[in-house]
């Protein structure tokens, strides 16, 4: 998420150091939600009346920091509420962040869908998954987007969770950042999926 250091907002008050021409800091002050502030520490011969609300607004990252922390709270409590339904960690983590996307708070991200093939289209490479894969909480995304055929599922962009030392997860999202479509089988069922 980045943005400013967290520690920098404690109790509703933020810490900022304005500085003067040579960049030497001037004062350390702890500024409220709207605006005032008190010196907490200053160099000699400092006037607070030389601290202007823009010099403030320059400095602040307070917003940044509440986006954040604001962030953070949702995705943890999404996270929780899925888990107490009895989904698993990776359910809980695609069903939090589908949320979170029509909220507002992540960007819409890729979906898949799938459909049950007889035989894979020619020059199309094949990746097995075992359906084990599936009860242990791996590869997710696919695990929905079979469950519902044909219906556009939200989908794991970040890397899959290897399994012993089985490198289909790598394999499978090296293939998918330059292809659209790929093909899985599972076990000896072939199913197509296609991006969006």
């Amino acid at each position: 998420m980045g943005g400013a250091s967290d520690s920098r907002l404690r109790h509703d008050i933020e810490l900022i150091a304005p500085r003067d021409r040579e960049g030497y800091g001037r004062a350390v002050l702890g500024v409220h939600a709207d605006g005032s502030f008190d010196v907490e520490t200053a160099r000699t011969g400092f006037d607070r009346d030389t601290v202007s609300q823009q010099d403030i607004a320059a400095l602040s990252t307070r917003q940044s920091i509440e986006r954040v922390r604001h962030f953070v709270e949702v995705q943890h409590g999404l996270r929780q509420k899925y888990r107490a339904q009895g989904m698993n960690e990776g359910q809980a983590a695609l069903a939090a962040s589908g949320e979170m996307e029509d909220m507002g708070l992540l960007p819409k991200g890729p979906t898949i869908a799938a459909t049950e093939i007889a035989a894979a289209p020619a020059g199309q490479k094949v990746f097995t998954i075992p359906s084990r894969y599936f009860r242990v909480g791996l590869f997710q995304d696919i695990a929905a987007a079979i469950a519902s055929p044909g219906k556009a599922v939200k989908s794991d962009m970040g890397d899959y969770l290897g399994y012993s030392n089985d490198d289909v997860g790598v394999r499978l999202k090296t293939w998918r950042r330059t292809h659209s479509q790929f093909v899985v089988e599972i076990d000896g069922v072939l199913w197509q999926f296609d991006s969006q």
